[in-house]
């Protein structure tokens, strides 16, 4: 069974993300075609054009931000997993700064909301 399981783990954690990232690239220029944004519509259309993989990117930070803290036992005690979470979220909250993902219609607070949910995983580690 415990081979079951961790076959279940790399599909949902790595395979999902994978998979919507290829979807999302291969569809990458047809993204405003109706049938493209009906299919795949929920994983873009809340971003601008030139972020659109960036539902993706949030799926990897949830990812990385949950590996060091699944991992405690290969070093009890260490301030090694503060060190990751911390180099991190200044890595996530840089590329969250930078590019501003969120359409300037209607979701532009979004912006404003999700860098001050990583300033406060920031501060809080």
């Amino acid at each position: 069974w415990l081979l079951v399981a961790a076959a279940g783990v790399v599909v949902w954690t790595v395979g999902i993300p994978v998979l919507f990232g290829i979807l999302l690239f291969r569809n990458r220029k047809n993204l405003t075609k109706q049938s493209v944004i009906l299919r795949y519509g929920f994983l873009f259309k809340h971003f601008k054009p030139s972020t659109y993989w960036w539902e993706i990117w949030v799926m990897a930070r949830r990812i990385l931000v949950r590996l060091p803290l699944a991992l405690p036992a290969a070093i009890p005690d260490s301030p090694v997993q503060v060190i990751v979470l911390v180099n991190i979220a200044v890595v996530f909250l840089w590329v969250h700064a930078w590019f501003k993902p969120y359409a300037p219609t209607s979701y532009d607070h979004c912006n404003e909301l999700e860098l001050i949910a990583l300033l406060s995983f920031f501060f809080t580690l």
